[in-house]
This record gives C-alpha cells, sequence and structure tokens, in this order.
C-alpha cells in the first residue's frame, strides 16, 4: 500500500568527516487540498494528504460556515486531484459574512488559506552568486539557537534570524507561529529597504513549501533550519534555486536542494572520506549490571529503537578476554610475526585487532570509532561515565551503585530513590530519556 503522508527524495548529508555524502531521505509529504462548498471552490490548504474528508468539515466548523450537525449532507474526497466537495442544506450566513475578514493563522498547522501555487511561477530563479562556507553553519545554529530567550522561558515560539553569508547576524526575532517569525525578520528589511541578496534566512521550525517560496520571493538564496523540509518544500526549492538545509544540529545538517552553494572542499558519495574530523564527541554512557540482569537483551531493543529514530549508535563491550583468530590462521601468524595492529576487511565488515600494554579507557576506545551520535558501553563499572544500572531483584540482594552515582535506574520493580526508573519492558521510555538528556540537549549546547 503507497503511504501518501511521505516521499522519498536523493539529498546530501554534510558529516564530522567534513564531506557531503549523497543519499536519500523519507520527507513528510504535504499536498495542496482544495475545499469545494456547495459546488463552488472556497480554499486551498496545505496539509498531509489523509483524512481530508475529516479535514474539510472541522475547517468549515472551525470558520463557522458550518453550524449545526443537519445541515450536512455530503462528503466526497479525492486523494489523487487533492480535491473534497462537501454538500450542506444551509450555509451559515455569519460565516459567509466573516470568513473572508478574519485574521491570518499563525502558520503553525494550515498556514495562509489563499495559498497560491502562480506564486511560484511568478517567483524568478534565484541566481549562485552567493556562497557559504559548510563550518560556518554549526557555528550559525549555535548562536542562533542562544538567542531565543523567549523559548527557553516558554518552549512555545518559533525564531527566525538574517545573518550574511559571512556568519555575521543581522536581525532575530521570535513569534508563537513560525511564518510570523519569518514575516518579521523580512519585513524589518522591506521597510528599510536593506540589501539582502547576499544574507542566509534561519528559521527554528519546519521548512515548509510556504516558507520556500516566501524566502525565494525576497531574493534569498539559502534557507536553514534546524528541523525537517517538506518534499514539497524540497521540490520547489529545486526549481526555483533555493539552497534548502535542513537538521542542522550539531555538527551535521541535510542539505536538500542546490549544494553548490556550500563551500567545501569534496563531494562524496561514501563515507570513507580521511577528512579531518569536526571537534564534536558524540555522547558516552555506561549500562552496568551484574551477569543475567538483562543488559544485553535490553541493549538490542534499545539500540533498535534508537535506529529507527535516525541516530547512529556504537555498541563497546567490555570483556575479560576474548578471541577472533586462532592459531594457523593468516591473521594469527601476522599477530605473531609482530604486527602491531591487524585489520580483516571484507566488502561490508571490518574488525581491528591490536594489543595494548594496559586497558584503554572507554573515551580512548570512542576515539577510534565512526561516526556515530552516542556509544553505550556494556560494563566498564569503574569508569567515570553517565551510569545507569538494570538491576534485577530476582537476581542480586542489593543494586551494585547507590541512587547519587547513577542517572537512572531500571529494574522489575519501582524504586523512589530520586532518580529516574524504568521498567525493564520500558525501554520506550528509557529511549526518550537518552534522547532527551544525552543526545537533544547535547545538540542544544553543541
Amino acid at each position: 500500500m503507497i503511504d501518501r503522508r511521505t516521499r522519498l527524495r536523493p539529498v546530501w548529508k554534510w558529516t564530522r568527516d567534513h564531506c557531503l555524502e549523497a543519499g536519500s531521505d523519507l520527507l513528510t509529504e504535504e499536498a495542496p487540498v482544495t475545499i469545494y462548498l456547495n459546488g463552488e471552490e472556497l480554499v486551498t490548504l496545505l496539509a498531509t494528504p489523509e483524512h481530508l474528508e475529516d479535514l474539510a468539515v472541522g475547517f468549515l466548523t472551525a470558520e463557522g460556515l458550518l453550524a449545526e450537525f443537519e445541515h450536512l449532507e455530503t462528503v466526497n474526497a479525492d486523494y489523487q486531484l487533492g480535491q473534497v466537495w462537501v454538500s450542506s442544506s444551509q450555509v451559515s450566513r455569519l460565516g459567509e459574512k466573516t470568513f473572508l475578514k478574519r485574521y491570518l493563522t499563525s502558520g503553525c498547522g494550515k498556514g495562509t488559506s489563499f495559498y497560491q501555487f502562480d506564486d511560484v511561477q511568478r517567483t524568478a530563479v534565484l541566481p549562485e552568486t552567493v556562497g557559504i562556507r559548510a563550518d560556518q553553519i554549526p557555528a550559525i545554529m549555535r548562536e542562533f539557537q542562544q538567542e531565543s530567550q523567549l523559548f527557553r522561558q516558554t518552549g512555545g515560539v518559533h525564531s527566525a534570524a538574517l545573518y550574511r553569508s559571512s556568519g555575521e547576524k543581522v536581525l532575530f526575532r521570535e513569534d508563537l507561529g513560525r511564518h510570523n517569525a519569518v514575516d518579521k525578520v523580512l519585513g524589518w528589511c522591506w521597510r528599510r529597504q536593506l540589501t539582502i541578496a547576499d544574507a542566509v534566512l534561519v528559521t527554528s521550525g519546519r521548512i515548509s513549501s510556504e516558507i520556500a517560496i516566501k524566502t525565494a520571493k525576497a531574493g534569498i538564496q539559502l534557507l536553514i533550519s534546524r528541523s525537517a523540509a517538506t518534499a514539497l518544500a524540497a521540490e520547489l526549492a529545486e526549481q526555483v534555486g533555493l539552497t534548502l538545509i535542513g537538521f542542522a544540529r550539531g555538527p551535521r545538517f541535510t542539505v536538500y536542494s542546490h549544494p553548490r552553494r556550500l563551500q567545501t572542499e569534496t563531494v562524496v558519495t561514501a563515507s570513507d572520506s580521511s577528512s579531518a574530523r569536526l571537534e564534536a564527541e558524540p555522547s558516552i554512557l555506561s549500562v552496568v549490571g551484574t551477569a543475567n540482569s538483562g543488559k544485553t537483551t535490553l541493549l538490542e531493543k534499545l539500540v533498535g529503537i534508537l535506529r529507527k529514530q535516525g541516530y547512529r549508535v556504537a555498541i563497546i563491550k567490555h570483556a575479560q578476554h576474548f578471541q577472533i583468530d586462532y592459531p594457523g590462521k593468516d591473521s594469527w601468524r601476522y599477530r605473531e610475526a609482530g604486527a602491531v595492529a591487524v585489520v580483516l576487511a571484507s566488502v561490508r565488515e571490518m574488525a581491528v585487532m591490536r594489543r595494548w600494554d594496559r586497558e584503554w579507557e572507554p573515551r580512548q576506545i570512542a576515539a577510534t570509532l565512526p561516526d556515530v551520535d552516542i556509544i553505550i558501553t556494556e560494563g566498564y563499572k569503574w569508569a567515570d561515565l553517565p551510569k545507569i544500572e538494570v538491576f534485577r531483584e530476582e537476581c542480586q540482594e542489593e543494586p551494585l551503585f547507590p541512587p547519587r552515582q547513577l542517572v537512572a535506574r531500571v529494574s522489575t520493580q519501582p524504586r523512589e530513590e530520586g532518580i529516574p526508573w524504568f521498567h525493564c519492558d520500558d525501554v520506550e521510555g528509557l529511549s526518550r530519556f537518552i534522547i532527551e538528556n544525552f543526545l537533544e540537549k547535547k545538540h542544544a549546547q553543541s
């Protein structure tokens, strides 16, 4: 069954290896939906193309055009054309009088109702006269996120800002709607006839097609957000020559269109670049517990959930001893001959074997790992790392660590210790805790 809510499209991702990787991303679909009332075209909304019948009726009742349930006769939707036909035996006269006089919405839901796709045809294709260094984008986003005092106070606003391509901030504004915040920035520039052809627009909210077209009509060539872009926004940005950058969090970001404005030494199609890494370490935490406490089962489920959320996870398992190669094997012979390290490499996997005189700490091992978002160790009770203890009452009498030495505890029975507690089966809850405290918070601080 086709999922109309999403669309897969090619993108380019900037990684910690200081390069662009060509790939693909699943984007939220944004489609025009035209509502007809008693045969007359009323309004076109931009929406996720599902439950269109409910959308049409909800809109009409909210606008006061449908006052009584008994007045509603039929509702028919054409999902291919994006049209909904509503028949009503009676239309509210008050609703008809006030419909065109209402305030425009903030844009967080339906956006400006009378959105015209003619705007795309009327928008001139942007020239390619502005570029930005790839390493400037994380710095701009760090400053942008630190500016939002009102968001830190309320958690209920969007932000928009204008930067020069050199990284210099021109203006910052906040509003409860992402459209309003952008309008405040562009209106300020328009009233002062400020030249913004070399500017970069930054927004905190999802990049919809309306935001993309609004940016292009202002003559701005680059639009950056910490959130995702919709499929339609990426498609329209491609048409009008706009460089669209989303998921700008920490050292990474995703380029949806026109990556040529990004100033970088190389564009690669595989994650095998040997370029210098950006100075951004992944989060590290340790899951500890006695034998048979369920650490491995918990971590197996946790890795799967984090992977579905788009995070790259590495596991370091502490072991007293282990053996990969055996006497007589080629790798064993190389090591016995004195090789400092032996690497076994195939088409899709690699194993590195090396001896050391003393045990390495987890952070030393982490420095040798590929580009990941979070590293979780199993074991390392002695390491100075944030710890989550898995405690099973049937396997041991007392926990290994007191609450003050843990960030959370996982067990079969509730424990009131002043730290977060999760049931052994509540891996979803534990994953949210880790995302909020070790991934999103780190991105906000980086």
